[in-house]
Formats: C-alpha cells, structure tokens, sequence
C-alpha cells in the first residue's frame, strides 16, 4: 500500500512540449516541423530538428542558431517583405500552386511544414475532433443585429 501511495505521489518525468508548428515525435523526443519517421537525421530528446539543415539545437531558444537560416525567408531578424520576397524567389510555380489548396503539402526544402488551411479561419478550430469551435461572426452578426444604415448619396449623384 506504501509503495502504491509512493508511486501515486512521485511526479511523472515530463515530456517536452514542443512550440509552434513544432511536432513532439514520441520514439526519439525531438521536435521537427516533419515527418518523425522520416530520413535523419534525428534529435535526441527535448532538441529541435533545424528545418533546411537538419542539425539539432537545445531546445526553442535554439532555433535562432541553425545554419542555413540566416538570409533565407526563416531569417526572423529580416522584415516581413522581404521575408516574402525570398520565400518567392525560392519556391517554384508548382510549389506555389501546391500551397493553395486546404490540405497544403510539406516544401521540406525550404523549412515549409505540411498545413490544413480549413484549421485557421474566423470560426475558430472545428471538425478536428475534441475542439472548441465559436460562431461564425458574419453570420452571428446578420442574424442578431439591424441591418447596416444605406449610406447617405452625395448631392452630386442624388441629382442623377
């Protein structure tokens, strides 16, 4: 019974969380943006798998570190536009058309993991099993709220 209660008590060794689009990989512990059971090479338990590169860091605060990124639309030190410029420069047409689709594939050449585009929309999460989903705003806002005021003709076109 003692060892029951010991056993109850001590606290259970703690899996890593992994961040972002980060997945957690349960057979090694590490955190890639890709398949876990793909090529290698893999990290150990709690490191991050460096997309384009493929070295492994400690942990999150790491990933600013992995070679390959600096210059490239990973390079978070860049802005925005010229982020995209990049990311545009580096990826091919079928590429890009591959990337608008809702379930778009992994550009695992340039760092790009899978994604479901139906996931992130104004509804919130939905279909996705154990989920949260809110109310479509627009239209919980027709349904419960006047209509929008007609706005006013400038006297210029009221003359028409």
């Amino acid at each position: 019974m003692l060892l029951a209660v010991a056993l109850l008590a001590a606290p259970a060794a703690a899996s890593p969380a992994c961040l972002g689009e980060f997945q957690l990989c349960p057979a090694t512990g590490e955190c890639t943006l890709f398949d876990c059971n793909g090529p290698g090479p893999h990290c150990g338990h709690g490191e991050y798998r460096c997309p384009v590169s493929n070295h492994c860091v400690k942990g999150a605060a790491g990933y600013s570190g992995c070679p390959g990124l600096a210059g490239t639309h990973l390079d978070h030190t860049l802005d925005t536009e010229e982020r995209l410029d990049k990311l545009g420069a580096a990826a091919n047409l079928t590429e890009m058309i591959g990337q608008l689709t809702n379930a778009a594939p992994a550009l695992e050449r340039l760092g790009i993991p899978a994604y479901q585009w139906l996931n992130d929309d104004v509804h919130g999460v939905m279909s996705q099993g154990d989920t949260t989903s809110f109310p479509d705003g627009e239209r919980q806002r027709r349904k419960h709220a006047p209509p929008p005021p007609t706005p006013a003709l400038p006297d210029s076109l009221a003359r028409l």
